[in-house]
């Protein structure tokens, strides 16, 4: 039930705030203002896209890191598993002999 309460007085806050229209209206009004505001949004755009394509090669760098030492895991694990097979017909050998 708190979390129903935190998001009601979440949502009474944000309707008791009030939203300054005058910017809105100036930026209607001039076209100069809404112009560079518009600039402004396309650069924060181009910076969000800049910065995504940053994060996905990296992610992809990450996976390319992860399925390499996947498969030396997997090598190491082959090896140890010939290397334990080698040691038991080690110890098979020197008990036939004896």
């Amino acid at each position: 039930m708190s979390t129903y309460k935190t998001y009601v007085d979440r949502f009474a806050k944000s309707k008791s705030l009030k939203r300054d229209t005058s910017s809105d209206s100036k930026l209607t009004t001039d076209k100069e203002a809404y112009t560079q505001f518009l600039e402004i949004q396309l650069e924060r755009i181009s910076q969000a896209i800049l910065q995504l394509d940053s994060f996905n090669d990296k992610i992809q760098g990450i996976c390319t890191q992860v399925n390499t030492n996947e498969e030396k895991l997997n090598n190491s694990n082959k090896l140890l598993k010939l290397l334990q097979s080698f040691a038991d017909a080690q110890v098979i050998l020197s008990f036939g002999s004896s």
